[in-house]
């Protein structure tokens, strides 16, 4: 089913101070480094929070502090880990008290402890070593069990795994088995036992040359069988660093950054049934790509998003019946990362992050989502095209009709055979301003597949006679090929094409033309510069610049500019490459 993209955008207004009713509190107050924690509520009302504290010399531990009674236990180091580790994940444990997973860098494995009044000495629930391994998630269900997942793979494609613990753990489980890369997978509880699974995963079709990053979805239906993975964004553009919650009522809301919008944007799925994505976030540079984590939890009917937006600020939204509620800033710093949030309807809702601007410490914030500020109505903006593309086309200069025909040349004791080949022009290069320095002429034996140059002539012949080999019988194929004056026997150029966004006629908006951006390939994108202008009812554009047919390689972006003159944010096209046109009809 293709779904029609609806974009809302939410311009957050920053706020010049933090929320009033919100209880920020920092709980590493180290001299050293402390990142990437995060959260988790128990039943018994308890907030753990696990993060990584980076000592000097490359030690980093993993760190936790428990909230009973109004009060953070001082930090302490989870006893019998190694030297070394990254991203801790902490979850609600089975029985009370919590569980937690990480990536133990020492022997490169996924390690897995206990909290009941203390740790238990982690065990590796993983494989030891692989390409790629790291960015565990952990989650408990309702039937008593917990999962934790990571990505693990070959040198050149990850997967993701999970392992169960029930009774005992079972082996690694590879949910995503896809072709491609598969990564950042990321586990969250359904309300009937189900662990749920989303990942960014890579789809790459040969026969067309898309590439594109999706997001996945599985689920195990509450019994370790689990469903073949599902697209639940459907952009066919770029969507990274998934997180995925369900609530009660069995919605589910999955948000991802979507590169080509500049934005996080949300799946929905309400009554069985996935909604258009919609962005969730503000719109513009949300800066380094390794810093694209947020994070979700259930709310009572709904959800809670956070994450940092464009001023470096962490920003929770809420979610409920497929629409997007009110959002606040939590921070003014503008020097905050890695947020994650939890909610009981005992404790209210819990978020952490790390501050960059006090010494990297860890903050967590106590509050009640129902005393968000609601924000104006949102402006609509302009939106970029969809599906913008950039095909690298290479197009043989092959002769047009192409003939060959059988000539005898008899006398008194012999009889010879030739082969007369002729052509014509094609007319398309004097469009293309080639200057043709020459045909050269191919040859080979119908029952191979190896062609062999047999002659070259200047470009004001049009046929030539083969003596080489020839018998009556018809054995040998034969192509001419135009050589121009580069030396290049293709033609190089290269076709944009886009689409028009719905979001514009949807919201409005008139939109008058695009701008076409263009620069060097790797160079990057602040590079762009204008290049033309088209009007609205185009949507493709060829590129038939000399520097292409001299090897130079462009990135190409578009934006829509409306009859009001504003601009767009820039979507980058996509690239491809191929030697035949293919015709192809765009669709939102």
């Amino acid at each position: 089913m293709r779904w029609r993209i609806i974009f809302f955008l939410l311009l957050l207004g920053v706020l010049s101070v933090r929320l009033e009713s919100a209880d920020v509190e920092n709980i590493s107050n180290s001299s050293y480094p402390s990142e990437d924690v995060c959260i988790a509520i128990n039943a018994a009302g308890e907030i753990g929070a696990i993060w990584l504290e980076k000592f000097s010399g490359g030690n980093e531990h993993v760190y936790f502090s428990i909230r009973r009674n109004g009060q953070w236990s001082s930090p302490e180091g989870i006893r019998g880990q190694s030297g070394s580790n990254a991203y801790p994940r902490i979850a609600k444990g089975v029985n009370g008290g919590f569980v937690a997973a990480w990536h133990d860098l020492t022997f490169d494995c996924i390690r897995f402890a206990q909290y009941q009044g203390s740790w238990t000495t982690p065990i590796t629930v993983s494989q030891v070593g692989g390409y790629d391994m790291g960015s565990p998630s952990i989650t408990t269900t309702t039937n008593g069990r917990i999962a934790v997942a990571w990505t693990r793979g070959n040198q050149t494609f990850p997967d993701a795994y999970v392992a169960v613990y029930q009774n005992g753990w079972s082996g690694p489980v590879n949910i995503s088995n896809t072709p491609f890369g598969s990564k950042y997978c990321n586990l969250t509880a359904g309300p009937n036992g189900e662990i749920y699974a989303v990942w960014q995963d890579n789809l790459y079709i040969a026969s067309t040359g898309e590439d594109y990053f999706y997001t996945m979805m599985s689920n195990d239906r509450g019994n370790g069988n689990w469903t073949q993975p599902a697209i639940i964004d459907n952009l066919n553009a770029w969507t990274f660093r998934p997180v995925i919650a369900v609530n009660s009522r069995n919605d589910i809301l999955s948000c991802f950054y979507f590169m080509q919008g500049s934005s996080y944007w949300a799946s929905y799925r309400r009554n069985g049934g996935w909604e258009s994505p919609q962005v969730i976030s503000d719109v513009g540079d949300h800066h380094d790509h390794n810093l694209y984590f947020t994070d979700v939890c259930p709310y009572e009917d709904g959800f809670l998003y956070i994450y940092r937006n464009c001023s470096y600020n962490i920003v929770y939204t809420t979610a409920r019946d497929g629409k997007l509620g009110n959002a606040v800033p939590l921070t003014s710093s503008y020097h905050c990362y890695h947020p994650s949030i939890d909610y009981s309807p005992s404790v209210g809702a819990v978020a952490a992050w790390t501050d960059l601007s006090d010494n990297n410490d860890v903050f967590v914030a106590l509050f009640d989502p129902q005393d968000t500020i609601p924000i104006p109505p949102p402006e609509v903006v302009i939106q970029p095209p969809l599906s913008v593309e950039a095909n690298y086309l290479n197009i043989p200069l092959a002769a047009v009709d192409l003939k060959t025909e059988l000539i005898i040349n008899r006398n008194l004791f012999t009889v010879q055979y030739f082969r007369k080949i002729t052509w014509a022009f094609d007319t398309r290069w004097a469009d293309w301003n080639i200057t043709l320095a020459k045909y050269r002429i191919y040859r080979k034996l119908k029952t191979a597949d190896s062609w062999e140059i047999l002659a070259e002539v200047s470009p004001s012949v049009l046929f030539h006679i083969d003596k080489n080999g020839v018998l009556k019988e018809d054995l040998f194929d034969y192509q001419v090929r135009g050589v121009d004056n580069l030396g290049n026997e293709f033609y190089a150029y290269n076709l944009i094409r886009w689409a028009p966004n719905p979001a514009n006629s949807d919201g409005k908006i008139t939109v008058q033309g695009y701008n076409v951006y263009r620069k060097l390939s790797g160079q990057p994108s602040s590079s762009f510069t204008l290049w033309t202008t088209v009007d609205a009812a185009t949507n493709f554009l060829e590129d038939h610049s000399i520097e292409i047919r001299q090897q130079t390689e462009y990135d190409y972006a578009l934006t829509a500019v409306s009859d009001k003159g504003k601009e767009s944010v820039k979507a980058e096209a996509l690239k491809f490459t191929s030697s035949v046109r293919k015709a192809r009809k765009l669709e939102p």
